[in-house]
């Protein structure tokens, strides 16, 4: 059933975007210097994920488009900072795109990485989606007010915006276990009852609650989900904070409500394309050009549905505002982040 309503909003999705109508047909210069050289897609994600499959989508759309040789390279390691490294200094003339995640380039607390959004140019983003709180079957939130609630982390800025700052806005008690190797482990941790809940993507949480044994807990969004209308969202009216906090002092009350909404903005699952900032300007502006010719036609749009695959194709210079505001807001929260997340790891 979940999945049949997912094709289905997926298909209605595909209705209403204005594919291929926003992106410029691929200059002659572009096309004869893309062509004929072997572009190179890096994944920070094994083979088989859901990044891995958007790759391949767009590296068989990119072929088509352009002619050129596009061959994916799944990277791992390093929490995905290996991949980044290939990205970031893979030299001025190369052909080689990144396929990240926000949180690969915006990381503002506990993090080992050296490289963030100033390293590297957005290409375009082509999904995004609302991530979602996944538990058992049954699970009940209401019981957890004056608990502490232990989740699975296998990422600290997600888990810090996505699990602290939410339950901060809800007035709930965190604690973290991580070390876990990957979506699969977590999920499976739930169910061999060592954490309560987590949080992915609401495609990847959809698709985990398919088998019957885990179900979405709460979307972290400001307004019910399209398609899903029926399930728990964070912030706005009539959101779960907006109805938690109903008894609370008005300052209490406006507090709860400001941190949901910011969670909202820090919390979408955003995937995207980009380049080593140390590449040259000339094939820069070529490779705007092909990536949005790509992630905006109808061939990319019908092969993700295909898959399954939401996506919410954005240009280069919408995907640059939207990243700098969203590198820019989780600065300005880093303290209460920060604090957060410690509190999280005790």
């Amino acid at each position: 059933m979940i999945r049949s309503k997912m094709k289905t909003l997926l298909l209605c999705t595909l209705a209403i975007l204005p594919l291929g109508s926003l992106a410029a047909d691929i200059s002659e210069q572009c096309l004869n210097e893309i062509s004929s050289r072997n572009l190179r897609i890096v994944v920070t994600k094994e083979a088989g994920g859901g990044h891995d499959q958007y790759a391949r989508i767009i590296a068989r759309t990119m072929a088509a488009t352009t002619g050129a040789r596009v061959q994916v390279s799944n990277i791992v390691g390093g929490n995905g900072s290996l991949g980044m490294q290939v990205v970031a200094f893979a030299g001025e003339e190369s052909l080689t795109l990144g396929l990240f995640e926000r949180e690969r380039v915006i990381h503002p607390i506990a993090t080992t990485d050296t490289l963030d959004l100033s390293d590297f140019h957005a290409l375009g983003i082509f999904a995004r989606e609302p991530d979602a709180w996944v538990a058992r079957a049954g699970f009940n939130l209401d019981e957890y007010r004056g608990r502490t609630l232990v989740v699975s982390i296998t990422d600290i800025f997600p888990a810090a915006a996505r699990i602290g700052l939410s339950a901060e806005s809800l007035g709930l008690s965190v604690a973290a276990v991580s070390g876990y190797s990957g979506s699969t482990d977590a999920l499976a941790a739930i169910l061999r009852d060592e954490v309560e809940l987590s949080v992915y993507s609401l495609t990847s949480v959809l698709r985990a609650a398919s088998s019957g044994e885990l179900a979405p807990v709460l979307v972290l969004s400001d307004g019910p989900s399209p398609g899903y209308e029926s399930l728990p969202y964070l912030a706005g009216p009539g959101g779960v904070v907006d109805q938690y906090s109903k008894n609370l002092d008005p300052e209490t009350r406006a507090n709860a409500m400001g941190l949901a909404r910011v969670t909202t903005q820090l919390s979408d699952s955003i995937r995207g394309l980009f380049v080593s900032r140390l590449v040259n300007p000339n094939i820069h502006r070529c490779l705007v050009e092909v990536v949005e010719q790509v992630i905006f036609s109808e061939q990319f749009a019908v092969a993700a549905a295909n898959e399954n695959r939401p996506i919410a194709p954005m240009t280069a210079e919408d995907a640059r505002q939207l990243l700098l505001s969203s590198y820019e807001l989780a600065n300005e929260y880093q303290p209460l982040l920060t604090s957060i997340l410690e509190t999280m790891l005790e």
